[in-house]
């Protein structure tokens, strides 16, 4: 297709179409029963629940704040991380442009 904006407006129209369709409906009671009767046949009309898992519920303890020292310990070891990360990342990008430009130019050796 030479115009782009036809596909736009085809995949615009699909989607205003599926958006318009009716959502699926309960089960009528004729289809339950029928479900109830033969079970093998169409198994996906109705399944039985599923069970519940049981849930065992524990003491825990109360949540309490970090203290100034460990807050301090943590604002120092991720600014040290975020530098040494930054270092690394400039050395690459630095070695990858002056093997770049040397290749291209063929003036550096």
């Amino acid at each position: 297709m030479d115009h782009p904006g036809w596909t736009i407006a085809v995949a615009l129209g699909a989607l205003i179409l599926l958006g318009r369709a009716k959502p699926v409906r309960h089960m009528s009671t004729f289809t339950q029963r029928a479900a109830e009767i033969l079970p093998g046949i169409r198994p996906w009309v109705h399944r039985p629940p599923e069970p519940m898992l049981p849930v065992e519920r524990q003491p825990v303890s109360l949540y309490r704040r970090p203290g100034a020292l460990r807050r301090l310990a943590s604002l120092v070891g991720t600014t040290a991380l975020g530098l040494v990360v930054g270092v690394v990342i400039a050395v690459v990008v630095g070695a990858v442009a002056i093997w770049l430009v040397g290749a291209v130019t063929g003036r550096l050796k």
